[in-house]
């Protein structure tokens, strides 16, 4: 199992990612 700050973790990294992705459009 994923502890709390793993998945809190990557979430952040998670939405980093969707942040990038949207400058594009």
């Amino acid at each position: 199992n994923l502890s709390n700050d793993q998945i809190k973790l990557l979430a952040q990294q998670f939405s980093e990612f969707l942040k990038e992705k949207s400058v594009d459009h």
